[in-house]
């Protein structure tokens, strides 16, 4: 099987290349046991999604590990190491990075983490990535999809693409990498939402009603938080209609990805203020 670090990442397309193992380029692919123990949460969003800038307050306020096959294999290449030189070659050929390498990786990652919880950013890309991460490396527990029409994503990157200085950053190379994203991850999410393992949130509304709906995802799911400045106040600031210029507060419902009407008042939703949440030990 062989797989690409698609665009999305920054990696040009490799392909026809043979298994190689991450540890060595020159051994045989070893087999590994499964990992125990470990919690693991995918993270999938199309290019402009956000789910970027979520992952970074999930790490801040959760203590979870966060890795991408993409920076895993950057990482590989800037610091040099055998297989980040092979890396660095196959791309000026314009081929494919074996699955097996980013596998291994994140199998090495993981299996060194102590984090109560990992976040793998953009991954799995197809469906069969994610049955083989699953039947090599370990269960997942859910998949957090931040959803978001192609339009307002557009918009956004070519709202960076203003000061970012990225090339990637234009109209033909934004639709490219979302028809990507569509045709390989659309399978994936219909996979696990078959088996009730899809949480999916709205990426479309501003930064901080999105994460209110992370944050009830993550406490549902059993997780406490270790950042003792955690906001469990779920009510976002109150915002005002540029209809007709009332303001009401809104609530975040995670389980549709859409935020609706609460009320003109500023009160805890499902009364968790009163619950006994506190922080969790940072061990």
């Amino acid at each position: 099987m062989v797989m690409a670090v698609i665009e999305q990442e920054g990696f040009e397309s490799l392909e026809g290349v043979d298994k190689v193992d991450a540890t060595d380029e020159t051994e045989e692919e070893k087999p590994r046991p499964k990992l125990e123990g470990k919690k693991i949460i995918f993270v999938l969003g199309g290019p402009g999604s956000g789910k970027g800038t979520q992952c970074e307050r999930i790490i801040s306020d959760f203590g979870f590990d966060h890795y991408s096959a993409g920076d895993l294999l950057r990482t590989e290449v800037k610091n040099g190491t055998p297989v980040g030189t092979m890396c660095a070659n196959l791309m000026r050929e314009g081929k494919l990075v074996p699955a097996e390498v980013t596998m291994a990786l994140l199998y090495k990652s993981i299996q060194a983490s102590t984090a109560r919880a990992i976040l793998i950013d953009g991954f799995p890309r197809a469906l069969d990535q994610g049955m083989g991460f699953e039947a090599q490396i370990c269960e997942s527990e859910f998949t957090l999809f931040f959803d978001c029409p192609q339009e307002v994503m557009e918009e956004r990157l070519l709202k960076r693409g203003e000061t970012s200085g990225r090339a990637d950053d234009n109209v033909a190379t934004i639709k490219k990498r979302f028809n990507t994203f569509v045709t390989a991850s659309v399978p994936v999410i219909e996979h696990y939402d078959a088996m009730d393992k899809v949480r999916k949130i709205s990426a479309v509304p501003p930064p901080d009603d999105v994460y209110n709906a992370v944050k009830k995802v993550l406490l549902d799911a059993g997780f406490k938080p270790t950042n003792p400045s955690f906001d469990f106040d779920f009510v976002v600031k109150a915002q005002t209609d540029v209809a007709d210029g009332t303001t009401s507060a809104v609530e975040v419902t995670p389980e549709v990805g859409e935020i609706v009407s609460k009320s003109t008042e500023s009160e805890p939703i499902d009364g968790r203020e009163a619950e006994v949440l506190e922080p969790a030990d940072s061990a």
